[in-house]
């Protein structure tokens, strides 16, 4: 257990103020007024169509269809799969709830594999046990930015003859073996939302490197009218929804992203930081990497609770540490609990009412023992770093067995 006196000084300290999150200047600024200037208020312009090739070249994929957000662009892409009623998609039972959400929208059935007891993301073990005939996907959550075991996923997707789906909502810029979160399994999807480490307040994009795929999905997001440049249909002739992006949504997402690579460097160099002095509290247990993990984007920052070891609920260390001035949350929660799983509409959708069975055990842990830091305040300095410690250390000390 760390000492008190190391960091007293800092955690007592209410004043420090955290990093705003979003982040703009003048760039954003500039931007929409050339949006606004070009009077191409709409979808497809100019703007958007530069930021979709911009984005798919850093990703390092072949195309990218710029869509108005990011469960839209998952409902887009298993849609442009050809998943829909009948099939089941597998998904990690610990994650954010458009991720289910956006499978059952489809009307496909998500099937919740249990999550790594280390790093909270979709095991590729518990994920191969739950395949049956009528599984068609499986999508790989890139939890808090932090990327999946992608080797061992791949594999298992290729042992199956399975799509392997990315949602990389909280991985902009994170990598695995060298190569970007995105580029990694047959199309991927990221969210622009308002707390996303690339944001316009809302937004998406798909990215994927197979053309069959990518014209297929971009019938779907405009209206089921043809693929730009390609004389293959004309007019509208396709089944298809209206999910394009704005050009006020580009405009700002291509500011946002000139600053991406130095705010995760950021993030990373601060997130070692304070792993170093957290490694000191016993009753705090770090997320573990895959080994292949070469860049943790750091949407956000979890760890675990010892709740052995101390005399107060996750709910209690968190209201603590928000008293102290370090904005924590409790997180994801278990999916395969969610009220919209025993809904009507979720019947409707699916075919099927929802068989609640045994809650898989790492998903129950981390959805009961875990706490989360915001990526925004490892945008600060070493001060906001010892800062977080020194509060992590306080609550612990004052609430050990």
């Amino acid at each position: 257990m760390i000492k008190r006196g190391n960091m007293q000084n800092v955690s007592k300290n209410r004043a420090v103020v955290f990093p705003e999150w979003p982040q703009w200047d003048e760039h954003e600024r500039n931007n929409l007024m050339r949006a606004l200037q070009n009077r191409n208020w709409g979808t497809l312009g100019p703007m958007a169509m530069e930021f979709a090739r911009r984005f798919a070249e850093y990703v390092g994929a072949a195309h990218a269809i710029p869509v108005n957000s990011g469960t839209q662009a998952m409902q887009i892409l298993l849609g442009g799969a050809g998943i829909g009623f009948g099939d089941e998609v597998v998904v990690p039972a610990y994650a954010c709830p458009p991720t289910a959400a956006a499978v059952a929208l489809t009307g496909a059935v998500p099937v919740f594999a249990d999550v790594g007891e280390s790093d909270a993301c979709l095991s590729p073990a518990a994920a191969e046990r739950l395949i049956t005939s009528k599984t068609r996907a499986i999508i790989a959550v890139h939890l808090g930015g932090m990327p999946c075991d992608m080797v061992a996923l791949a594999e298992v997707a290729k042992r199956h003859s399975l799509f392997l789906f990315e949602d990389c909502s909280h991985a902009h810029g994170a990598a695995y073996g060298g190569r970007r979160a995105g580029s990694l399994g047959d199309g991927a999807v990221f969210s622009f939302g308002g707390g996303m480490n690339m944001t316009c307040g809302e937004g998406g994009i798909i990215v994927t490197d197979s053309y069959e795929l990518y014209a297929e999905c971009w019938h779907l997001h405009t209206s089921g009218r043809a693929l730009a440049g390609s004389s293959e249909f004309g007019g509208t002739v396709l089944m298809g929804t209206n999910g394009r992006m704005a050009e006020w949504e580009a405009a700002i997402l291509d500011a946002q992203m000139d600053r991406l690579e130095a705010q995760n460097a950021t993030r990373n160099r601060n997130a070692e930081a304070l792993e170093k002095m957290l490694r000191g509290i016993d009753a705090i247990v770090l997320r573990n990497c895959d080994e292949h993990v070469s860049t943790n984007a750091f949407h956000s920052f979890g760890v675990r609770l010892n709740l052995k070891q101390l005399d107060c609920d996750r709910n209690g260390f968190v209201y603590s540490l928000n008293a102290r001035g370090t904005p924590a949350t409790t997180g994801f929660e278990a999916l395969c609990r969610m009220d919209m799983l025993k809904s009507d509409s979720y019947t409707k959708s699916t075919g099927r009412a929802f068989a609640e069975g045994e809650l898989p055990p790492n998903a129950e842990m981390w959805a009961e023992s875990s706490v989360w830091l915001p990526g925004r305040i490892l945008l600060g300095t070493d001060v906001h770093v010892e800062k977080i410690a020194g509060d992590f250390n306080e609550v612990a000390l004052a609430n050990a067995k």
